[in-house]
């Protein structure tokens, strides 16, 4: 993680990172440590260790290791690791024993395009200008909306099954303090999806993604429709 490098945009200048110095050092930070390639790392656990994998873009967070890092104390980096989440700079998802940070974008700003195995994989500084997020315009100068959702929640948009008003639903998105890890919040949503609730009548009675988001609905167990010669699983 030591040799390669990361791209830092000009348009970094004009977002509100930049206008904290300790922000942006907290930002940079990121970026750096952020792998530029699909990895699997050991994390100790209280019984052992579990293997995580992580893609580009992703890392190990850990309180402890990044206020040594930043010579920071423990609360700054939480507020500052908190404010780069709600400017949607980075995703957060959490874990009983660690989190996994996610920079947002980053296949569209520092994907490693010449294949050189250089460290350019980290997601460029995306700030947009007053929202801590560069916003990407087409020739038109109208703005790519696609660019409006962070990269989890468009994984989370494209496997639910009820697609009803985005806007809402990437809201409820938002106010989500600490997200499972996406790989198990996937799991629920295709879990519950063949359950015999949501394949009710066409399924109808499926709710609203904003409303499965609002009531932590990822925490359900789901009975899944099984064969008759099998006894239904959770």
């Amino acid at each position: 993680m030591d040799r390669g490098y990361v791209k830092l945009w000009r348009s970094t200048k004009d977002s509100q990172v930049f206008q904290d110095p300790n922000l942006l050092k907290v930002w940079v930070w990121c970026l750096m440590r952020a792998t530029y390639k699909t990895r699997w790392t050991s994390i100790q656990t209280g019984r052992g260790t579990v293997e995580v994998k992580l893609d580009p873009g992703q890392f190990i967070f850990g309180r402890k290791t990044a206020a040594k890092d930043l010579k920071m104390k423990l609360s700054s980096v939480r507020n500052r690791i908190k404010k780069l989440k709600n400017m949607q700079n980075v995703d957060i998802q959490v874990d009983t024993h660690y989190s996994i940070v996610t920079i947002c974008n980053w296949e569209t700003y520092q994907a490693d395009k010449n294949g050189s195995g250089q460290q350019s994989g980290q997601p460029e500084d995306r700030q947009r200008t007053g929202k801590g997020q560069a916003k990407d315009t087409n020739k038109k100068g109208k703005k790519d909306k696609n660019k409006d959702y962070t990269c989890d929640f468009e994984k989370f948009w494209a496997v639910y099954p009820k697609k009803i008003n985005k806007k809402k639903a990437f809201e409820a998105w938002q106010k989500i303090d600490e997200l499972p890890l996406m790989e198990n919040l996937l799991l629920s949503v295709r879990g519950q999806a063949q359950g015999k609730d949501w394949k009710k009548d066409g399924g109808q009675f499926i709710p609203h993604p904003s409303t499965w988001l609002n009531g932590k609905r990822w925490e359900d167990e789901a009975v899944v429709i099984s064969n008759d010669d099998d006894p239904p699983y959770w």
